[in-house]
């Protein structure tokens, strides 16, 4: 960032992904820090609990929008999407995800880059936008794509209940009239030392999501996650309670992997999955 303020020049911060409490029990101490001065704080969905967006009021005005992993109030009260004219530039704010789920889907099945950043493009130029603020997948970025600049700053939680955030970042935007966005991303355990995001168009998504988030299992017990997932899908109401608090140790810090002996401790001490569950799912699937 520039010291010297070019004239209309506003300071966005950018977060998105908390999932809170769900999946990150309280926002990071270095926040303030890292937003200091910021005029205007933009949440680019999967707030969780809208709590959330009371504390970054602390810090500074906040605009927000829901994303499709949020919850029921969050996505009952706050927008799909947001248009913004900050520092000269008109922006949007959008999670990114799409409507419905089977779409969301399919979408998924292509790997590469292009088409995602082609759609982020697309809807920012249909809103009259050269800016989209975004979320979702996870995976900090900046870059400009068909004449607009595409800009996630990443995410504070995991994406889901599989996968633990190994960087978990922020963004500051210097938006100024005429001139493009300069944008730095800050990884929260670390407020002196910015992130380099710079895109590998060619690697692919998953390629690029690997040095930001990975799996909850150890590598030799990814298979189990199948047998896991088949269980909790057909038992969800029973099963995810347990499930849910031997995660929360990985994405606490407290241990750096799940087993599936965590998870089968937790199903056995609780009163609400019955024995008959309990052994029909066996110790390991």
């Amino acid at each position: 960032m520039t010291d010297a303020r070019p004239v209309g020049a506003v300071t966005l911060g950018l977060i998105s992904d908390t999932h809170l409490p769900l999946r990150l029990p309280a926002l990071p101490a270095t926040l303030p820090e890292l937003f200091a001065d910021v005029q205007l704080i933009l949440h680019a969905g999967d707030v969780g609990e809208l709590r959330v967006l009371d504390e970054l009021g602390a810090l500074g005005p906040v605009i927000a929008v829901h994303g499709n992993d949020d919850t029921p109030e969050a996505q009952r009260e706050l927008p799909e999407r947001a248009l913004i004219h900050a520092g000269g530039h008109r922006v949007l704010l959008w999670h990114s995800h799409h409507a419905h789920r089977a779409d969301e889907l399919e979408f998924r099945k292509d790997d590469s880059w292009k088409p995602k950043l082609d759609r982020l493009a697309a809807h920012a130029r249909s809103a009259g936008a050269d800016v989209v603020v975004f979320g979702h997948t996870h995976i900090p970025l900046v870059t400009l794509h068909q004449g607009v600049w595409l800009i996630n700053p990443g995410a504070l939680a995991a994406g889901n209940s599989f996968t633990v955030q190994t960087v978990r970042s922020v963004a500051r935007a210097l938006l100024a009239p005429g001139r493009p966005p300069q944008v730095v991303h800050l990884d929260i355990t670390a407020p002196g030392r910015a992130l380099d995001v710079t895109p590998d168009g060619e690697a692919g998504f998953l390629a690029g999501a690997r040095p930001y988030w990975r799996s909850i299992f150890p590598p030799e017990l990814r298979s189990v996650a199948a047998g896991l997932l088949d269980a909790m899908q057909a038992h969800q109401p029973v099963l995810e309670p347990g499930f849910l608090r031997a995660a929360q140790r990985v994405w606490n810090g407290s241990q750096p992997h799940l087993t599936w002996e965590d998870v089968h401790r937790e199903w056995a001490s609780d009163p609400f999955v019955p024995a008959a569950l309990l052994a029909e799912i066996g110790p390991r699937p």
